[in-house]
């Protein structure tokens, strides 16, 4: 069985992108497209985790994940050589138990 080598990552969409995220990480994203099965994703629901005043509130969190999301497109991120999502969109992020960031078996439910 070949094992086949991902990448994961993910942005909060909490403000506007800037050239650090572009330096730091979008520019890599697109070189690893290239030789690897990538996963990247917009971590809308981990902005949740920051005060309302760093994400802005619903309507201004569903801008920001669309912005992000047009970035990683408009940056050369391919989506038909790797997979994306937004965590909101992904129906077993949605039923997580306890804080954004827990596994839905580790925050006591399983259900």
């Amino acid at each position: 069985m070949t094992m086949v080598e991902r990448v994961f990552s993910g942005v909060q969409p909490t403000g506007n992108l800037h050239l650090g995220n572009y330096l730091g990480a979008i520019v890599n994203f697109v070189k690893l497209q290239e030789t690897y099965n990538c996963l990247y994703c917009v971590v809308d629901l981990h902005a949740l985790t920051q005060p309302v005043s760093v994400w802005g509130g619903p309507a201004e969190l569903a801008r920001n994940t669309r912005e992000v999301t047009a970035a990683f497109i408009a940056s050369g991120i391919d989506p038909k050589k790797q997979s994306s999502s937004t965590r909101a969109r992904c129906p077993d992020t949605r039923n997580w138990r306890g804080s954004s960031t827990a596994w839905r078996g580790s925050a006591g439910s399983t259900a």
